[in-house]
């Protein structure tokens, strides 16, 4: 099965040594932790869609530890972006720009565009700079499944591979990060842990525009994010005793005897939520069901990528 390293010098030296063999490696983001190999050998990147299941036309984000290797991955660099990475990096924004003609198509889905970031997180940016070049790193689980935020969901996830994970502990952000089209007018195409709030500071006219189809972002299928356990927003079902019931600080339906109640901030909301929809689904109960927040915080800019993941995650196949 996968193993855990930690996160000592000695750790890193073991991960990039087996990168630079041809490996895929388990790394920590702020995010979520991800499936990591060389952007540029194609056999490694061919190794996380296997693992994955991944559809070929899912693209891949790279992941750098300094602006300057954007123009080794970009063909063209917007006005807009220097302020973009001054504000955003490192953190949880992926930029996507024209992708020069040697990133790999199978990087891109496909299309002409690569997604590029710069993560915050200590261990991640120890990686990148220790290899000193551009690495894929795609969430470290099944497609569409319940996205990992701890060694451990890895390790559930690949119970009869064999590679290593840098276990950092749980991530900080506990949701993928937004993604931000620079082809063009600025617009998302993946709510995440960046808010629309904050872009609009920098980026007073950014759009929404979530793509059902994968080739500009990850994470944009129709299903995605989802437990194994049937999953449905609740709208008056009737409750049994082998129901689970997912709340964000309201009420429990009548006779909900299995309750996970993420509160009603939407921060430590998005915190927990992949780690207690993998809890509720260990629980082998019949159903789950969600109890969505109240018509005003709907509205609110904060909830937006938590309820994108619950619709997607609620998506029949």
């Amino acid at each position: 099965m996968a193993h855990r390293l930690g996160t000592s010098a000695s750790d890193i030296v073991a991960a990039v040594d087996y990168l630079r063999s041809g490996g895929v490696v388990g790394v920590p983001t702020e995010t979520v932790y991800g499936l990591a190999a060389s952007a540029f050998d194609i056999d490694a990147i061919s190794e996380i869609y296997r693992l994955k299941n991944r559809p070929a036309n899912n693209p891949l984000i790279l992941h750098i530890h300094h602006p300057s290797q954007i123009e080794r991955l970009a063909d063209t660099i917007p006005e807009t972006l220097p302020q973009i990475v001054d504000q955003f990096w490192p953190g949880p924004l992926t930029v996507v720009l024209k992708a020069r003609p040697d990133v790999p198509a199978i990087v891109r889905g496909g299309g002409d565009t690569v997604g590029i970031r710069i993560p915050n997180h200590p261990t991640f940016l120890q990686l990148l700079a220790s290899i000193n070049e551009p690495l894929a790193a795609p969430s470290a689980n099944r497609s569409n499944h319940v996205s990992p935020t701890t060694a451990a969901h890895v390790e559930s996830d690949f119970p009869t591979e064999s590679f290593p994970i840098l276990d950092a502990g749980p991530t900080t952000t506990g949701l993928e990060s937004t993604v931000l089209s620079l082809v063009g007018p600025p617009t998302v195409l993946r709510l995440g842990s960046t808010s629309i709030t904050a872009l609009r500071e920098i980026l007073p006219d950014v759009t929404i525009d979530l793509p059902d189809q994968q080739i500009e972002s990850p994470g944009t299928s129709k299903r995605h994010y989802a437990p194994k356990t049937p999953f449905h927003i609740w709208s008056d079902q009737k409750i049994t005793n082998e129901d689970g019931v997912l709340l964000f600080g309201g009420p429990p339906p009548e006779q909900a005897a299995h309750v996970w109640d993420l509160g009603d901030d939407p921060t430590q909301a998005g915190k927990k939520l992949y780690a207690t929809l993998r809890e509720m689904d260990q629980t082998q109960l019949r159903v789950l069901y969600v109890v969505l927040p109240n018509e005003k915080k709907l509205m609110q800019d904060d909830w937006l990528a938590i309820m994108d993941r619950l619709r997607r995650a609620t998506q029949s196949k």
